[in-house]
This record gives structure tokens, C-alpha cells and sequence, in this order.
């Protein structure tokens, strides 16, 4: 075994213990705490959410090189669920449940739909902080739990370290397992009509477009990431919704026996692990 299939060994062990025996159970307990403490916050707060949703930002003077226009001082409550939801929903959603029901079966759905529930309290809290420790940063704002740690904890290290791992985790972990999912879905669709082995430069070509257009999107601040948000997860998140009831309505009377299958399969570990393995994905 050569070193680098080691480290990949030794890794995925270290992360299957961490997350079997820290990871989830801290998930769990949180996610019940903040539920409690906030008095079911996820979902007694979902008619406000959809009111506020709708609310319009407040406009500003500025200058601009025809004169004096508006625009808005902030991001709106519409462009901040664009984003907040493009962050939450993408192609780990499909790879993420694949990954849950291969590993735990049917019952890992239930988990899922149990952690969704759960981590709902956590992910208020974490915005709530966001919002409460955030600092103006030109005509716009940063924050997030690294600023709160620093600011909030007042522990400045502990912040600069959490940024830096989350360099690494998003360089090496969430965008490529973005792009390798994307890259895949696309080599399938490519196999209908010829062999996707004999187009060694697909790959390559769809990594380095996702790379070019996520970068005009990214250097272009947190106006333009909002302004691209708030076109496409709409219509990310519809077409997602309407191929998933698409797919449930061609099988429909598959439905009670999943169903049935999701919840007696659920009561075990491994349905457990699945279900966790898939919810953070």
C-alpha cells in the first residue's frame, strides 16, 4: 500500500470514528438544546419567515458617474435567502442522500429528515450570531464564525484558526466535491451518446469553466454573489422540486412501500450513521 492510499485509509477511519462517536452526538445534542431553548424556532417561526422574505431593503443615495442613483444599503431579505439557500442546497443534496441510503439504507432518509429538523435551531443560532458580531466592511458587510468567535468569545486565535481550516475544508473538500459531482453527472449524460473514455479532456474543460464563471461570480463582492443568487435558486430550487415530484408521480404506488421501508429500516445504527453521514453533506 503506497503512502498516499495510507493517508486516505487512515483519514476515512478517523472521520468515520469522529463523526460516529463526536460529530453526531454533538449535532444531536445542540440541535435538541437550541430547539428547546428557542422554543422550536425552525418551525414555529416559518409564517414570519415567509413574511419577512418579502420585505424591501432600505435604498440609499449614491454617486455614480450620471448622477446621483439609489441603490440598496443592504443586501434584502430575499437576496440573503438566495444566498444563505445556494450555500445550503446543491449538488450534495443528491450525492449527500445517495451516499446516506448506500451506507444506512432506506431507514438513513428518516435520520435525515430528523437532522434536517434538528439542525434547523443550530443554523438560527449560527445566522443570529452572524448577524449580531458582523462589521461594515466598505458598503457591504463580513462576518460569520470566525468573526464571532473572535469578537463574542473574545478568543482571537481560536477565530484565525477556525477561518483558516475553513480555507482548507472549502479548497479541498465542499467545492470539489461540488465539482467532481457536477463533472460526473455530466461524463453520465455524455455516455448516452458516446464514451466518455475517449474524451480525456472533458474533465479538465468542465473544471476550469466552474472555476472561471465561480470566479467572475466571487470577485465580483457580495452584491453580485446575491444578485446571482436571488435569478438562479429559484430556478435551481424549482427545477429540483419539480423533478422530484416527477420522479415520485411515475412511481407512485412504489410510494407506501417506501415509505413503510424508511421507517421500519430506521431503527438501527447504521440507518443512524447513514442518515448523519448524509444530513452534513
Amino acid at each position: 500500500m503506497n503512502p498516499l492510499e495510507s493517508l486516505n485509509e487512515f483519514l476515512g477511519n478517523a472521520e468515520g470514528w469522529l463523526w460516529t462517536w463526536a460529530g453526531m452526538p454533538v449535532v444531536i445534542v445542540l440541535g435538541l438544546y437550541f430547539s428547546v431553548r428557542t422554543g422550536v424556532v425552525q418551525l414555529r417561526m416559518i409564517p414570519a419567515m415567509f413574511s419577512a422574505i418579502v420585505q424591501k431593503p432600505v435604498q440609499e443615495e449614491v454617486q455614480a458617474s450620471g448622477g446621483d442613483a439609489k441603490r440598496s444599503k443592504s443586501l434584502s431579505a430575499f437576496q440573503a435567502f438566495s444566498v444563505s439557500a445556494a450555500a445550503r442546497v446543491g449538488t450534495g443534496n443528491i450525492s449527500g442522500v445517495a451516499g446516506a441510503i448506500f451506507l444506512g439504507g432506506p431507514g438513513a432518509v428518516l435520520w435525515m429528515w430528523v437532522m434536517c429538523i434538528l439542525t434547523g435551531a443550530a443554523s438560527f443560532i449560527e445566522s443570529t450570531l452572524a448577524q449580531l458580531w458582523k462589521t461594515r466592511a466598505d458598503d457591504t458587510y463580513k462576518g460569520g464564525p470566525a468573526f464571532y468567535i473572535h469578537r463574542g468569545l473574545g478568543s482571537r486565535g481560536f477565530g484565525a484558526f477556525f477561518a483558516v481550516l475553513f480555507i482548507f475544508c472549502f479548497a479541498f473538500a465542499f467545492t470539489s466535491l461540488q465539482a467532481n459531482t457536477i463533472v460526473d453527472a455530466v461524463s453520465g449524460a455524455v455516455a448516452v451518446y458516446a464514451d466518455p473514455e475517449g474524451m480525456p479532456w472533458l474533465a479538465p474543460v468542465l473544471g476550469i469553466l466552474l472555476a472561471a464563471l465561480t470566479a467572475g461570480i466571487i470577485f465580483g463582492g457580495m452584491r453580485r454573489v446575491a444578485n446571482v443568487a436571488q435569478n438562479m435558486v429559484p430556478i435551481m430550487a424549482g427545477l429540483y422540486l419539480l423533478i422530484g415530484i416527477v420522479i415520485v408521480g411515475l412511481h407512485l404506488g412504489e410510494l407506501p412501500r417506501v415509505l413503510t421501508q424508511i421507517v421500519t429500516e430506521a431503527v438501527s445504527p447504521q440507518a443512524a450513521i447513514g442518515g448523519g453521514l448524509g444530513a452534513v453533506i
